[in-house]
């Protein structure tokens, strides 16, 4: 199941990171840009591809 949220950029809310990505990560994009959108964080870049 996937669930995704939109916040417009003048909203009220803030976000705080609870952890730093491991060393290795690897992110991946659905789409470049300025309206690129995070999919997965995975673990290493094995984990990227098979995905």
């Amino acid at each position: 199941m996937n669930i995704h949220r939109t916040f417009a950029l003048d909203s009220d809310l803030t976000f705080k990171m609870l952890e730093r990505p491991p060393v290795g990560a690897v992110r991946i994009f659905g789409r470049a840009g300025e309206a690129r959108e995070l999919l997965l964080l995975a673990e290493n870049q094995t984990s990227a591809e098979t995905w």
